[in-house]
């Protein structure tokens, strides 16, 4: 009714993701959840944090996630800030998850990973919206959690975007 086409997902409970198995029940319920909504017109989707970067048991369940969740039902939003603070490198997941991401949240990170607004900090956004077409991405969502002056921060992330080379 709303013309919406996604359904987003921002967190996963802590109880279920205290180990891999409990990744693995969240993208089996995401998997089946998300083919409903596929029947229904909608995609499902998953946004990243950096809890999910954490290895446990021999792995990193972000990977373990992405791998068992299914690219026709489930799709994923990669915030790249999230990715690179907690030790993933948006472009290593771009070529290892080809066209998974269907969209992004820009935002930036400075070397003491304190989120900053976007061309402020390290992340790399040249390489990563050159990489969009292997990515994905369809969406793009510019953020700064907690600026200081939410409309500063905006002008000046919109500046850097768009004179931006690509």
């Amino acid at each position: 009714v709303m013309g919406h086409r996604y359904l987003i997902v921002a967190w996963l409970p802590e109880a279920e993701r205290r180990d891999l198995d409990g990744y693995r029940r969240l993208a089996a319920w995401f998997n089946r959840a998300g083919e409903r909504a596929r029947e229904a017109g909608l995609r499902l989707g998953y946004h990243n944090h950096d809890y999910e970067l954490a290895p446990m048991q021999g792995a990193v369940p972000y990977d373990v996630f992405l791998a068992e969740t299914e690219p026709a039902n489930v799709v994923h939003q990669m915030d790249v800030f999230w990715l690179s603070r907690g030790g993933g490198r948006p472009l290593d997941y771009i070529a290892r998850f080809p066209g998974r991401f269907h969209s992004a949240h820009l935002k930036d990170m400075d070397a003491a990973g304190r989120m900053v607004d976007v061309g402020r900090g390290v992340l790399d956004f040249r390489a990563i919206l050159r990489a969009a077409g292997q990515a994905g991405f369809r969406h793009y969502f510019v953020e700064h959690d907690e600026p200081p002056d939410p409309f500063a921060s905006i002008r000046a992330s919109y500046a850097y975007l768009k004179g931006l080379e690509l």
